[in-house]
């Protein structure tokens, strides 16, 4: 399954899924330097760094996960 991690931060929740039938494709990080150790630590994944309220980061959010067929959001 393909997954979409809000509220990533740098990624913790995801290295529990390592392993697992869980692809995290997209993430979303409000914090910059957040956002830039989670690209480095997960480079497979694509980070969208701002506010979700945001309606353009939204789209983006949107777009993103559309385009990697994401099943979940966690």
């Amino acid at each position: 399954m393909n997954a979409l991690s809000l509220f990533s931060g740098i990624g913790v929740g995801e290295a529990m899924l390592r392993g697992t039938s869980v692809d995290v494709r997209v993430a979303n990080e409000f914090e910059p330097s957040r956002a830039k150790a989670y690209s480095e630590i997960y480079p497979e994944t694509t980070m969208i760094q701002g506010d979700i309220t945001n309606t353009e980061v939204m789209a983006s959010v949107i777009s993103a996960s559309k385009q990697n067929s994401v099943d979940i959001v966690f």
